[in-house]
């Protein structure tokens, strides 16, 4: 049997010698060997690497870090085998077995191990019989513990609504397999807030486990966990075997691909430091420090990282740096950008290959390298990469199962004015529509808060055609205010004053017939039994006449040949 996660690949096995079974774990640095028919029923193996590990009470796994496979098929044993559990059972003195590859004398004695999962967790000083993997947990599970490192931890908040008041705070615990959030409120949160660091390992058990809210946290585990006034919290000390963050890496050359608003992690080397500046949020009227740095990586690509508040301020990393963002999530304002999300992570020379890599990579060659800023390229993409309108819809982008993305020249013919803005929560990153109380406040369901007036957001509806042809697409926020040069906010307010001094007539007409270089998503979508593709604008920007001339002219000197 496969499985896979994070971690890699593992396969299941059951091995026997004649006398006993077991079932065994392959590890993902193993499996390779097991592919390509060099494992099947009936071979005979050696292995030459491996740990004992107790699943629960009298369960036994063997966990295969190394392997040789000595014959592909064997005559086939006697089915009169007896199970190590049921051995044991009977001879609890001869549980205390060497490890393959570890003397004797330095073995210590058994261990909690996980429970029937991949991710094994090692041996520790205390005994434990119910560790579970984090990628295991569900709420079907009643009894478990899991052995896990913070990996972030949150300060204390405090929140206020119609409900009463309170305060909380988050952590993410992480071991082998997977990384989980955990929130823990009021009084509970006073409990554990000094007892959990940052960095350390503990074990945690009678905690809730309830379904994840995606809103809230970037992590991919489908659940989370809940703190309550039985939840117990032990410190460990054993603590090799638990990595101190897992990363899953996104090449810079790939983040134009990736879908806006997503959570990466990036690895790369400080390119630029930038001092520190400082913001107002037009929604709240309060102010923010933040700090710019560009990373570049070996895809010859550069990127802008934001950051934000008191990790804007404490920056201080040279120039030159190795440093891995877990975290960033990618905006698109005028070309792809990363910004670091609240529970994001910052790592100076992480210790791993990717980093030592790219170290070498930048001493020898990097430095002296130009690059493409993600910044500015998507908004000025060559003349060259583009394509017609009329071309898209003939090749019948959009309608494979993965949304397509191309680039165009097009013309805005007409504007949708009656529905182009909603109201929005304006609480910092909650974008979700707020409903109109009878009292005259703002209800946002997802922040459980109500507001004395809505943040508008843009949701703006347009015609574009070129000589080939014409399509309808959507413009979200941030490209909507790129191109009519005001809020929604300020718009709405235009509008609901009747257009008295022709502002809000102005603000439309300056982009009609007005020309742009765009970039779009298609997507298959499904309207009333119908399928048709929808177009998103992910960038824009004004056309560079500079640019255009020298293309054409290329073009021209192209056909003189």
């Amino acid at each position: 049997m496969e499985t896979t996660n994070s971690g890699g690949r593992r396969l299941r096995l059951v091995i026997w010698d004649g006398e006993h079974s077991c079932h065994t774990i392959v590890r993902p640095e193993c499996v390779p060997l097991c592919d390509a028919g060099n494992l099947q029923r009936s071979s005979i193996v050696a292995i030459t690497k491996y740990n004992i590990e107790r699943m629960q009470k009298n369960k036994h796994v063997l966990v295969i870090e190394e392997l040789r496979v000595e014959h592909h098929s064997a005559p086939r044993f006697s089915d009169k085998v007896v199970s190590v559990d049921e051995y044991f059972a009977g001879n609890p003195g001869d549980e205390a077995l060497p490890q393959a590859g570890v003397p004797a004398a330095s073995t210590p004695p058994a261990a909690p191990l996980v429970s029937h999962q991949p991710a094994v967790q090692h041996q520790s000083s205390t005994p434990r019989s119910n560790i579970f993997a984090i990628e295991q947990l569900s709420p079907y599970q009643n009894s478990w513990t899991i052995k896990a490192r913070v990996s972030y931890k949150g300060d204390i908040r405090t929140w206020t609504n119609a409900r009463g008041e309170g305060k909380l705070f988050n952590v993410n615990l992480l071991d082998e397999s997977n990384e989980i959030r955990a929130t823990a409120f009021n009084d509970v949160a006073d409990k554990f807030y000094d007892l959990l660091q940052e960095g350390k390992v503990y074990y945690f058990s009678k905690a809730r486990i309830q379904q994840a809210k995606p809103q809230f946290s970037n992590l991919s585990h489908p659940y989370e966990l809940s703190f309550d006034r039985d939840t117990e919290v032990e410190e460990c000390f054993e603590s090799d075997n638990i990595p101190k963050l897992l990363f899953n890496f996104t090449t810079l050359n790939k983040i134009a691909e990736c879908e806006t608003n997503s959570v990466i992690d990036v690895l790369g080397v400080l390119k630029e430091v930038h001092d520190p500046f400082q913001i107002t949020a037009k929604a709240s009227g309060r102010p923010f420090d933040r700090r710019d740095v560009v990373i570049v990586d070996d895809s010859n690509f550069a990127i802008t990282v934001g950051l934000w508040n008191k990790t804007a301020l404490d920056f201080n990393l040279p120039v030159g740096s190795v440093v891995a963002f877990k975290g960033a999530k990618i905006s698109d304002f005028g070309g792809k950008s990363l910004s670091l999300t609240q529970s994001a992570t910052i790592v100076p020379s992480p210790d791993s290959p990717e980093a030592y890599k790219l170290k070498g990579w930048f001493d020898t060659q990097g430095q002296s390298q130009s690059f493409t800023s993600l910044k500015t390229e998507v908004g000025h993409s060559s003349p060259n990469d583009r394509i017609t309108l009329g071309q898209a819809q003939a090749e019948n982008l959009g309608m494979n199962e993965k949304p397509d993305y191309f680039s165009s020249k097009a013309t805005v013919s007409f504007l949708r004015t009656e529905n182009f803005c909603y109201p929005a929560c304006s609480s910092e990153g909650c974008n979700r529509k707020v409903v109109e109380q009878n009292s005259g406040t703002w209800r946002c369901e997802k922040c459980d808060m109500d507001h004395a007036a809505p943040s508008y957001r843009y949701v703006l509806s347009a015609s574009l055609l070129d000589s080939s042809g014409q399509i309808w697409v959507s413009m979200f926020d941030e490209h909507a205010q790129q191109m009519l040069g005001v809020t929604a906010g300020e718009l709405m307010q235009m509008k609901e004053n009747n257009d008295e001094n022709g502002e809000f007539t102005k603000v439309i007409s300056n982009v009609q017939m007005k020309e742009y270089n765009f970039r779009f998503k298609a997507k298959q979508d499904a309207y009333n039994g119908n399928v048709r593709v929808r177009y998103q604008v992910m960038r824009l920007a004004e056309i560079d006449f500079t640019a255009e001339s020298k293309a054409l002219v290329g073009k021209l000197d192209a056909l003189m040949v």
